[in-house]
This record gives C-alpha cells, structure tokens and sequence, in this order.
C-alpha cells in the first residue's frame, strides 16, 4: 500500500518511431509487458502543473501513465481508493486513468485486468479530445483483452465548452480487430455537463461501463460483455437519454448477456461473493 502518492510534472518523451511527443505521469510513467500484482494507492494525486504545450499525447493514470502489451500482460488485485487526477490547459489528446490513462495491446498478445477497484475524481483542460476513464482512459486494442471483477465511482470534470469529451470505467476501446471480453463489472460515473452537442462544437459523451466504442468496417473487433451494471448521474439526476445501455454502440461482433443500467446491484447479478462484497447492493466492493 502507498499512501499519499503526489505527482505535479509530466515527463516528455519522444516516440522515436512515430516522432509524435508524449507527457506521461503515474506512479510508473510507461510499462512495456509489465504484469502489476497485488498494488494499493490510497490518497494519490496526478495533478499536472507543468505546462504541456509541445505534446501531441498526453498519458496520466495512478498507477501507469502509458501501458503497452506486446506479449502476455496481467493486472491483479489493485485498489485505487480516492485518488484525484489534474491536466491543464492543452491541445493534445487527453487519456486519463483511475489505474491506466493509455493501454495499447498489440497484435498477437494479451493482457487481462482482474479485481480492480477504483475511486476517482478526473479533470482535465484539454482543448482538443479528452478520455477520462474511472479505471482506463483508452484502449487501443489489436489482440485480447480481458476485464474481469471491476468496481469503478468515479467523477467526470470535463472542460465546459471545449474539445470531444468521452467518459466511462473505460472511457473509450479502439477494438482494431482484437477481441475485447468484459464480465462482472459495476461502475457510478457522475459528470458536470449534459451529454449533448453544444452550439460551439464541444460534445460530452459518457456510458457507465465503455463511453466510446471504435470499430473500423474493414477490421470489426469482436465484444464479449457479461453481467455489466452501472448508472450516470448529472447533478445528482439520473442521465434518463442515456439510460438504455451500459455501453456505447457496439455495431459488430457483439455479444451481451445480463447487462443492464442500474444504481443497485439486481437480484441476479451472478457475481462472485468470494470476490465481491455486496452487503450494499448500492455500493458493492471488491475484497
């Protein structure tokens, strides 16, 4: 367990095969075919306060600013209990993570995330696009990744009147032809604005579970999703337009089963109760 993690700069890197500039900020900044056992943050703050004008991407989570699996990857067992997440004024692309801000599974791997617990307020400035996720900001997906046993409250600050602005526990999959699987997962997403276009081209866009779903004609990646339940809220006011799924539109591919918007757990949850404590069927935990 780490408690009072505080981290105010971004550090700069240059990818060199693509050139495009990177700011990266988390308790690891970026793990390459890094499996993650067995972690507790308590109080953690990733509030960035260096300005980020140069960059092209910018990479916040708690535990990881920018995560790639390019081989077999695992993240169990982390618990990330009420950390706080800060971007400034920028016209890069925002992922923000309770756990990850940015995930990239590559072809021919795989990378699963099992019993994952998150609490988290996350803010960002961005002028241009910003993903903020309870437990990931983005996932770029070309092989398998599994989701398993997550429980994420989190609370959206997007800026008021600018950028394309996404939200969820996952806050956007780019499927790319992978195999996404996502089981027994509970998510309270609250934001401050209304989902809707605004006169001045912003746009807020957020489901409980997946806000923002990329599928590609040529390359539909296929979703497997099971026992999803979640509600949003606006000023304490349940989102009703959105209320009809957990997830953003999932055109190809798709598979659900007993996945349903709700604030409470349903009598059939079918969750493990060696694995989850739903004592409060309003607040049900991870043990």
């Amino acid at each position: 367990t780490i408690y009072d993690l505080k981290i105010t700069k971004a550090i700069i890197w240059k990818n060199p095969a693509t050139e495009a500039a990177w700011g990266i900020a988390g308790l690891f900044g970026t793990c390459e075919n890094a499996s993650i056992y067995g972690l507790k943050l308590e109080n953690a703050s990733v509030a960035i306060t260096s300005a980020l004008n140069d960059c092209d991407y910018i990479g916040i989570g708690t535990v990881i600013g920018r995560a790639i699996s390019s081989t077999n990857t695992k993240f169990d067992h982390i618990y990330v209990n009420e950390s706080s997440l800060k971007t400034p004024q920028t016209s890069a692309i925002v992922y923000e993570g309770g756990m990850i801000g940015y995930l990239q599974i590559r072809v021919n791997s795989w990378c699963q995330t099992d019993i994952i617990q998150s609490s988290a307020v996350l803010s960002s400035e961005g002028d241009y696009r910003n993903y903020l996720g309870g437990i990931i900001g983005y996932v770029s997906n070309n092989g398998i990744f599994e989701a398993h046993n997550l429980a994420s409250y989190a609370t959206v600050q997007w800026p008021s009147s600018k950028g394309k602005n996404y939200g969820g526990a996952l806050a956007a999959v780019n499927s790319n032809d992978g195999r996404t699987e996502l089981s027994n997962a509970f998510s309270i997403l609250n934001v401050n604005h209304k989902l809707y276009y605004s006169q001045n081209d912003a746009s807020f866009e957020a489901y409980s579970i997946i806000g923002k779903v990329y599928q590609d004609n040529e390359k539909p990646g296929a979703f497997k999703c099971e026992n999803l339940f979640g509600d949003m809220f606006y000023k304490d006011q349940a989102i009703e337009q959105w209320a009809s799924r957990v997830c953003d539109d999932i055109y190809h591919n798709y598979v659900e089963s007993n996945c349903q918007v709700r604030s409470s757990l349903p009598t059939a949850h079918n969750y493990d109760t060696t694995v989850w404590d739903i004592s409060s069927e309003k607040h049900p935990i991870l043990k």
